[in-house]
């Protein structure tokens, strides 16, 4: 049984709609965890650390205009961070943003 908190819609199928996104959103962090898991045992953190570390991880995208290029950084990231970057595979996407965005 999963407890819901208030749901602030009127209609039944905007409240089916919220709570199929609310247990989509769950799914997909489950997965996250069982992925890191899987990968490393020494990755032992919960599910709201996980996404706490995650969320720190930024990726700036600096254009300069007189020149027509962009500059990928990706701030500094502790051990547990770049772990999982690197066990989820992340780099693929600044990649893709430096690539993307020439």
């Amino acid at each position: 049984m999963i407890s819901l908190e208030p749901v602030y819609h009127w209609t039944d199928q905007k409240i089916r709609v919220h709570v199929f996104c609310c247990f989509l959103a769950l799914m997909l962090l489950l997965l996250l965890k069982r992925k890191l898991k899987l990968q490393r045992a020494d990755i032992k953190l919960s599910l709201e650390r996980i996404i706490e570390e995650l969320s720190d991880v930024q990726l700036s995208v600096i254009k300069f205009y007189d020149v027509d290029k962009r500059l990928c950084l990706l701030n500094d990231m502790n051990e547990e961070q770049k772990a999982m970057f690197e066990l989820l595979d992340l780099m693929r996407y600044k990649k893709l943003v430096s690539t993307k965005l020439h």
